[in-house]
C-alpha cells in the first residue's frame, strides 16, 4: 500500500489481526502517509517535510510508527530528498515511490530509491536537453501565474518528448539494472488519463464501489481531465505511447518490473484492476509469464519475502489462487478464478461470490 488517510497504528492493528486469523484479509506491506514538500498535491494523507533536518526527523518517526517503507512524493525539496535517502539507508528502512519534480531519475536510482512508480520522470532523464529542460521545469515550479505555469509546463513536456535520445534512454535502463531500481507502470491508470473511456461509468464492476463515491470514476467530472485542451491531450497521449514503447528496453537491459495500478484511484478498480494491469502489461512487451512474476515472485523478492512468499514451492505460506485455465496461454484467463487459497483456507468460488454480493451490498447503502 503506497500510501492512504488510515494511520500506522490501525494498520498495525490490520496486519496483527490477520496475522492471527481473527480477520480475512491479505497480507500488506505499508507507508502510511506521504512524504511531500510545502504545497503538497495530497495535503490529507501526506506530512510534508521543507529541509533535510525535516526529512531525517520525518524518516525516523516514520519508522517508529511501523511504516514498512517512505513513500516519497512529487513535491519534496531538493536537500530533503537526498536526506531521506540517507537516513532511510542508515535506519535500513527502504524508500519508493514518484520521481520528485526537483530530482531527475537518474539521481533518484543512484541514491538508493527502490521502485519508481508510473515510470515517473523517467521519460524525463532520457531527453537530450535534460539539463535544459530541468532549468526550464524550475522555472514553472517557481512562477505565481497559473497561465504562465501552464504555458511553461507544455513547453517543457513538449522539450521532453521531442528531444528522445534513444542512447541516453538505453544508458539509463542500463543504470536501473546495475542499481536495482525496480519499475512499477500502473499502465491502466496511465492509459486513462490519455485515453479517457466515458463509458467507464457503465462498467458492471462499479457496483463493488461505495455509491457515493461512483461519480469519481466519470472522466467527465475529474478536474485532472474536465476541460484540457487538445494540445494537452495531445500531450498525453504522446507521453502514454512513449512510456508504454520503452519498457521493451528496459527488459532487454534488465530492469525488473512489478505490477501496480494505483486503486483505489478512480480508473483502477480494487481488486480488478490488478487482472487489467497485466493484460496492460502483456500488451506492453511483457510475456504472460514476465507479467505473471510482477504480481508473484518479484513482488516477493522486491519485499524481501521471497522465502515465504512468491512461488508455489514446499514450506512456503499456501497463498494461492486456482484458475480453470492457462494464463500463458491468455493472460486474460487470470480472472477465472476457482478458488483462492490464503493461509491454507480454502474459499471456493461460491464463498468468492458471497464476497463479492457482501461488498456490493455495503456498497449501494454509502
Amino acid at each position: 500500500d503506497m500510501g492512504g488517510e488510515l494511520p500506522l497504528d490501525e494498520i498495525q492493528k490490520i496486519k496483527h489481526e490477520v496475522a492471527d486469523g481473527t480477520r480475512l484479509g491479505p497480507r500488506f506491506v505499508a507507508a502510511g502517509p506521504l512524504v511531500d514538500g510545502p504545497y503538497p498535491s495530497l495535503p490529507q494523507i501526506s506530512r510534508v517535510v521543507t529541509n533535510a533536518e525535516d526529512a531525517r526527523t520525518t524518516v525516523e518517526d516514520l519508522q517508529l510508527r511501523g511504516a514498512d517503507f517512505i513513500k516519497v512524493y512529487n513535491r519534496v525539496p531538493r536537500d530533503a530528498y537526498f536526506a531521506i535517502a540517507d537516513e532511510s539507508k542508515k535506519l535500513g528502512i527502504p524508500f519508493a515511490g514518484h520521481v520528485p519534480l526537483s530530482i531527475s531519475a537518474r539521481e533518484a536510482s543512484d541514491a538508493g530509491q527502490k521502485s519508481i512508480e508510473h515510470l515517473f520522470n523517467v521519460m524525463f532523464a532520457c531527453s537530450g536537453r535534460e539539463d535544459e529542460l530541468m532549468r526550464e521545469k524550475a522555472r514553472m515550479l517557481a512562477s505565481y501565474s497559473s497561465t504562465e505555469r501552464m504555458k511553461l509546463r507544455r513547453d517543457y513536456l513538449n522539450g521532453v518528448l521531442d528531444s528522445y535520445d534513444p542512447q541516453k534512454a538505453a544508458a539509463l535502463f542500463a543504470l536501473f539494472a546495475r542499481n536495482g531500481t525496480w519499475q512499477v507502470p500502473t499502465l491502466i491508470q496511465r492509459r486513462a488519463f490519455a485515453e479517457p473511456d466515458y463509458n467507464i461509468t457503465k462498467d458492471p464492476r462499479l457496483e463493488y464501489i461505495q455509491k457515493s463515491q461512483r461519480w469519481r470514476w466519470d472522466p467527465q467530472y475529474d478536474p485532472r481531465i474536465r476541460g484540457r485542451s487538445p494540445e494537452d491531450q495531445e500531450i498525453e497521449r504522446r507521453f502514454y505511447e512513449m512510456d508504454r514503447a520503452m519498457i521493451p528496453g528496459m527488459l532487454r537491459a534488465g530492469v525488473r518490473f512489478l505490477a501496480g495500478t494505483d486503486s483505489p484511484d478512480p480508473y483502477a478498480l480494487p481488486g480488478f484492476g490488478l487482472h487489467d494491469e497485466l493484460v496492460q502489461l502483456v500488451d506492453a512487451g511483457l510475456t504472460p509469464m514476465q507479467a505473471l512474476q510482477s504480481a508473484t515472485r518479484n513482488a516477493a523478492e522486491y519485499l524481501g519475502l521471497q522465502n515465504t512468499l512468491g512461488t508455489v514451492t514446499p514450506g512456503k505460506f499456501a497463498d494461492l489462487v486456482l484458475l480453470d485455465a492457462d494464463p500463458l496461454a491468455d493472460i486474460h484467463n487470470t480472472r477465472r478464478i476457482e478458488a483462492v487459497i490464503v493461509s491454507g483456507k480454502y474459499l471456493p468460488h461460491e464463498n468468492l461470490q458471497k464476497l463479492l454480493d457482501d461488498a456490493a451490498a455495503v456498497a449501494s447503502k454509502n
